[in-house]
Formats: structure tokens, C-alpha cells, sequence
């Protein structure tokens, strides 16, 4: 879809279009954070008893480890661009201040998600190593995977 009243200066580094994907991308950063802070969170839950609260807690640790490098690129990308609309007096520092909060928030969140990986790690261990009723094995995993890596 081709929008008739763009004109090239739009598509410029410090172009209205890009202004509007940095506002975008801060949005989505917000959202994608609020989200998974609470999911990595065990406060409130009950991870000990509840399978599936267990689980989901577990998935919300492994996105923030699995998306640390692209969480911190557009950060970094963010950041960079909100300098140059600076530098050209071009920006809202309500961008900056938001930016600002979300990297506060980014190292929060991995705090915590480092924390949690810490708490669960027991139970996710008893959780693949106990044996289930309905197999006749005594594990279902290797009781090696729940030792602690030797670091060299």
C-alpha cells in the first residue's frame, strides 16, 4: 500500500516515518517487558504444586535469555536515533524518558528472570527426573542433567 501524500523526505533518517517506528518500537518494548516480567515472576504463583504455573514461568525465563541480544540491539538502535533527532532538535524527551525507563526496566527483568531461573531450577529438575505413574522407568531423564555444570 502506497500512501499518495508521502513525499521522499519522509523516508529520511530523521524522516516522519521514522520518528513514528521509533515511538513503535518503544510501545513494543513496553508491552513485550510488562508481559514478561509478570510471567517470570513466581511471585504470587504457586510453582511448587501447579505444573503448568511451573511451566509457564519456566518459558517467560527462557524468552528473556533467548531474546537478551535482539531486546538490547533495539534499545541500542532506540537510543541511537533519539541522539540524532537530538542533535537536530527533533525529539520529545518523553521518547528519552521512556527509553530511559525501558532500559531501567530491561535490567530489572533480567534480574529477575536470573533470579527465578535460580528458584525453579529444583523443581524443573524434580519435575523431569521424577518417575510418572503411568511409566515403569524410575526417571525420565538423566539424573546427570540436574547437576551443576562444571565450569572450566
Amino acid at each position: 500500500m502506497v500512501d499518495e501524500g508521502l513525499t521522499p523526505a519522509h523516508n529520511k533518517i530523521d524522516g516522519p516515518m521514522i520518528i513514528e517506528d521509533v515511538r513503535k518500537t518503544l510501545d513494543e518494548l513496553d508491552g513485550y517487558m510488562k508481559e514478561t516480567l509478570d510471567g517470570a515472576s513466581t511471585k504470587d504463583k504457586d510453582v511448587k504444586d501447579n505444573v503448568k504455573t511451573l511451566l509457564k514461568v519456566k518459558e517467560s525465563v527462557r524468552r528473556v535469555d533467548s531474546r537478551k541480544d535482539e531486546i538490547t540491539l533495539k534499545l541500542d538502535v532506540v537510543d541511537e536515533a533519539l541522539k540524532l533527532f537530538h542533535k537536530q532538535s527533533r525529539h520529545k524527551e518523553t521518547d528519552s524518558k521512556k527509553l530511559r525507563e525501558l532500559k531501567k526496566n530491561w535490567e530489572e527483568l533480567q534480574k529477575v528472570a536470573k533470579e527465578t531461573k535460580k528458584e525453579i531450577k529444583t523443581t524443573v529438575c524434580l519435575l523431569y527426573t521424577s518417575p510418572s505413574p503411568r511409566d515403569r522407568q524410575k526417571s525420565r531423564m538423566p539424573s546427570s542433567a540436574c547437576k551443576k555444570k562444571k565450569k572450566k
